[in-house]
């Protein structure tokens, strides 16, 4: 299964990221952070369950640019991207409008057998979005066979694309 599946849809989710007018989301450098929530697998050993455990409150802080191109598509109009660098998934669900967002994708794992469906959730503001991530994971190289991780997004405007962010 993508160790970080979640990881990259979630920052493709958000480098795309804009709105069909200027008034829903700016463009500009945003700074976004992601935390696990929770990670279970319920039929895991107990060592590999103080593992998934442990992640819980681990997060990771990017920044990226999402340009003047990107906002004037909007939400909706990066769906194709979010999709594609979502490598094995298909969007079943994604609208975007009035300040929420809602997505819901199946993806395919590396090995035979293995899928994850995910539900995201949230709102946005011109300089500010918050998510929720649920991902349901069916794997026969888990313990069990299957798990599931949640996870938060947020991100946030923090000024103009500068060089270390245009390429991002």
């Amino acid at each position: 299964m993508r160790n970080l599946i979640v990881l990259s849809l979630s920052a493709a989710l958000l480098s795309g990221c804009g709105s069909n007018s200027s008034s829903e989301m700016e463009a500009g450098k945003w700074e976004m952070t992601m935390t696990i929530d929770s990670f279970e697998v319920p039929e895991a050993p107990e060592e590999m369950q103080g593992m998934m455990a442990a992640m819980a409150g681990q997060s990771q802080t990017q920044e990226t640019c999402v340009t003047e191109e990107q906002a004037a598509k909007g939400w909706a109009g990066n769906r194709e991207q979010l999709v594609a660098d979502a490598q094995g998934c298909e969007a079943d669900e994604f609208t975007a409008e009035d300040g929420t967002i809602t997505a819901r994708l199946t993806c395919e794992g590396d090995t035979p057998g293995a899928n994850m469906t995910m539900a995201m959730d949230g709102t946005y503001t011109p300089g500010t979005v918050d998510m929720t991530v649920q991902s349901n994971i069916t794997d026969e190289q888990l313990p069990g066979g299957e798990g599931t991780m949640k996870m938060s997004l947020s991100g946030k405007r923090v000024g103009e694309c500068d060089a270390d962010t245009a390429n991002s």
